[in-house]
């Protein structure tokens, strides 16, 4: 099934399609799987033990980005319904609606965990953002996708250890570039709000973007 909703407000498209669905199944307790669209070989094992890592800990929310210790599209969240509706109603600021989870890593009212790997490897990019990732992804999958259609972030780590050039196709690309880009975003809108502060009038104590303005400045 396929649900639809809108294109920049992503935490929107997940918190209409949780509610549809727990409706429609009528279950107590639901917990939401995120894997991004850009992460075309994610290693299902590895969601496997993320998600028992979140069962275990009895928690809102766990990740293997909170601490980034797994390759770039490697990237694993589970959260709760309750968490989600919550991020939904409360989140003000356009990266925490575009990237759905923001507002949750950042609240202190969520209990959340990470899961690390023994080596670091967040240096290592197997996402796909652009065309020298595609081209690295490509290869991988070329190679190792025949023999072992579920091969893991491993299998792909021991095969470009042996073929080191892979390393150097997309080592040039800053992890999160979207997220930070969405964050200079938000912060250029603050700036506007503020040095148009003079000529607001107080009935605009009401409009949500400047009591984020008030927020962020006159605390």
């Amino acid at each position: 099934e396929c649900f639809r909703g809108s294109m920049d407000n992503v935490l929107e498209r997940y918190y209409f399609c949780a509610k549809e669905f727990k409706l429609s199944v009528s279950i107590k307790k639901l917990n939401i799987v995120r894997i991004t669209g850009d992460c075309p070989i994610i290693d299902s094992k590895l969601v496997d033990e993320v998600i028992n890592y979140f069962e275990k800990n009895e928690c809102n929310y766990t990740s293997n980005t909170l601490i980034p210790t797994f390759p770039d599209g490697m990237d694993v969240e589970i959260f709760d319904y309750p968490t989600l509706e919550i991020a939904y109603n409360e989140s003000t600021l356009r990266s925490e609606r575009e990237h759905v989870t923001p507002y949750i890593k950042s609240s202190d009212r969520f209990k959340r965990t990470n899961y690390t790997s023994n080596y670091d490897f967040s240096h290592l990019r197997l996402t796909v953002d652009v065309k020298s990732d595609f081209e690295l992804i490509k290869v991988l999958i070329e190679e190792l996708y025949e023999n072992n259609p579920n091969f893991s972030y491993l299998d792909a780590i021991s095969y470009m250890t042996k073929h080191p050039n892979l390393f150097f196709i997309n080592s040039d690309i800053q992890r999160d570039e979207g997220y930070s880009k969405s964050l200079k975003d938000d912060l250029q809108e603050v700036y506007t709000l503020k040095k148009g502060a003079s000529e607001l009038h107080t009935n605009l104590y009401s409009d949500d973007k400047y009591q984020l303005f008030k927020n962020l400045f006159y605390k």
